[in-house]
């Protein structure tokens, strides 16, 4: 997430929340499910999704020093083809609920567009995906680049709204051959280290 010109401090709850909502799952090209925890020294976050044929459900949950965040979306996938290959446009409605130590709670509505595509490579692949969303003018980018053969995945991310801004670098590590992955990165505008653990399905 790009700078901005004032403290987003007091805000970083949100600001991790819309990370994890727009975190991708991999090259999620057919029905599954993707549950994923963080945990820093001041902060939690879970989220989880699950995808069936052309809809996707998201709820997402951060709990940190400052407050906790939850938010919920349903979006409807539009499959269009660039360069040959698909990409994936989803739209749809999103609902954020944020309770700050020091502020009321505040809930708002609004519109979510998300776009990724997969692309295929000799030693894995490569995956991108972008996100706009009304609440707050939000936007997110992130790259991941997937090692099959070791089940290593390095990402970075970067994303901005009217209120947060954050630059992830993480890398995750499949254990066997099944969904579970652990993973550890840096975000660092919030300026800490976390480890987590998921499962993807897709």
């Amino acid at each position: 997430m790009k700078s901005i010109a004032f403290n987003p401090a007091p805000l970083r709850p949100l600001a991790l929340s819309l990370l994890v909502m727009a975190t991708p799952f991999g090259a999620a090209r057919a029905n599954g499910e993707f549950l994923q925890l963080d945990v820093a020294r001041d902060s939690t976050s879970a989220v989880a999704s699950v995808e069936r044929s052309r809809l996707t459900f998201g709820v997402n949950y951060y709990n940190g020093d400052d407050g906790q965040v939850a938010g919920a979306s349903v979006l409807y996938r539009l499959t269009s083809t660039w360069d040959g290959a698909p990409v994936n446009l989803k739209i749809g409605p999103s609902l954020g609920w944020n309770d700050e130590d020091d502020a009321d709670a505040e809930t708002e509505f609004g519109l979510k567009l998300t776009a990724d595509r997969w692309f295929d490579t000799e030693f894995g692949g490569l995956y991108v995906q972008g996100d706009v969303n009304s609440v707050d003018n939000a936007w997110f980018l992130i790259g991941q680049t997937i090692f099959t053969g070791p089940g290593l995945t390095l990402e970075a991310s970067f994303g901005s709204s009217d209120t947060y801004t954050e630059t992830t670098l993480a890398a995750s590590k499949r254990l066997g051959t099944g969904p579970l992955s652990v993973r550890a990165g840096r975000r660092f505008d919030a300026g800490e280290w976390f480890i987590g653990a998921s499962i993807n399905t897709f």
